[in-house]
């Protein structure tokens, strides 16, 4: 069988079962959750990552790891090119037919699956990386178009990711939903109204909006969940700040395998990022029968098309809605129920490997 590479920068943690020190966002969990099947169906299937302080080779549930060089926050272009030859060395030992990536440490490895004359797939995990114009530096921007541009295969996200990659990059694509793991355990909600945010503490996801809302309903429970990134002083503010407000249980950092519990309990869940892919939150929210009320994202607009809860598009209109979802049951829970039904039929995992495996056999002949 096929070996397929992944560029699965940040995986390790979840892993290894060590996502109660590390945050773990949404691309991690799904190349782990994609490569733990494949692995199921007979690939070979090697993930590079950073250097955790692991094995240089490390074999978890049939996933050969080889590690590179330590994360660091901010890494300027001198820091990038001292770290190409741990690159190459990892690209060298996978031996790949396939290289796969879907964010991370860009340009060399597209770069040395061009020489070594394998197919490079790049795979979209936000609706930024689709705009020509928001990058915060010049040689990410180059770097990032480059991959997309000369990629042999694009997956996007939504329909809407398809059609930014073909106006902006001229390139076509293939679609391909995100996995959503369904929880079979009985879900039972909070007894009195509880609204969740959950989120790594960047600005990017406007966190203060949640704060503000919370404002505006002193007597509901209000609960946000989120790790720090780059900018430790923004996390600090916003926890200061969150803190000052009654009800608001700031509960920062919360490991990836137990966040699903505060999914269960929560009557709604809040959305107030400018721009995401797809949120794995929202499979988190639908799988656990909770309505997603959403200020700007709402990918080819399935919520709105399906009823699984609000797209706002404002503040003033998210406080008339959350209103709503609180007072009307009837109504929050038929969304809830719309939102499990939604993830049963479109996010199913054996699905979802089906398509991967359909492009892997198309590409690697």
């Amino acid at each position: 069988m096929k070996t397929i590479c992944f560029l699965a920068f940040g995986t390790f943690p979840l892993l290894s079962h060590h996502d109660t020190v590390y945050d773990v966002g949404g691309s991690q969990l799904q190349q782990v959750l994609i490569g733990k099947e494949l692995v199921k169906k007979g690939y070979n299937v090697v993930f590079i990552d950073f250097d955790y302080g692991q094995k240089q080779f490390e074999v978890i549930d049939g996933i050969t790891v080889i590690k590179t060089f330590i994360p660091k926050q901010k890494m300027n272009i001198r820091e990038y090119i001292l770290h190409i030859h741990t690159l190459l060395y990892a690209l060298s030992k996978a031996n790949a037919d396939i290289y796969y990536q879907r964010a991370g440490v860009y340009l060399v490895p597209h770069v040395y699956a061009k020489i070594v004359r394998k197919p490079f797939i790049f795979a979209i995990p936000s609706d930024r990386l689709l705009s020509l114009n928001d990058y915060d530096r010049f040689f990410i921007h180059f770097f990032q178009y480059f991959d997309i541009s000369h990629a042999d295969n694009v997956v996007v996200q939504s329909n809407y990711q398809r059609e930014a990659l073909k106006q902006n990059f001229g390139k076509d694509s293939t679609l391909i939903k995100s996995i959503c793991v369904i929880d079979t355990d009985k879900v039972q909600k909070n007894p009195t109204p509880l609204v969740l945010w959950v989120a790594s503490l960047r600005e990017l996801k406007q966190p203060r909006i949640f704060l503000d809302l919370a404002k505006e309903f002193p007597d509901v429970e209000f609960c946000m969940i989120g790790g720090p990134s780059n900018d430790t002083k923004f996390f600090d503010s916003i926890k200061a700040e969150a803190e000052r407000i009654k009800n608001v249980r700031f509960l920062g950092f919360v490991p990836l395998h137990l966040i699903s519990d505060y999914f269960k309990k929560a009557w709604i869940f809040i959305n107030t990022s400018t721009v995401e892919g797809f949120p794995n939150t929202f499979f988190q929210a639908w799988s656990t029968y909770t309505p997603v009320l959403s200020l700007n994202v709402d990918p080819d607009e399935i919520i709105c098309k399906n009823k699984l809860g609000f797209h706002s598009g404002n503040f003033a209109q998210m406080v008339i809605d959350l209103d709503t979802l609180i007072k009307t049951d009837d109504l929050r829970q038929q969304l809830g129920l719309n939102g499990r039904h939604y993830v049963e039929k479109e996010h199913n995992i054996d699905q979802v490997i089906s398509q991967y495996i359909d492009l892997f056999e198309r590409l690697g002949k």
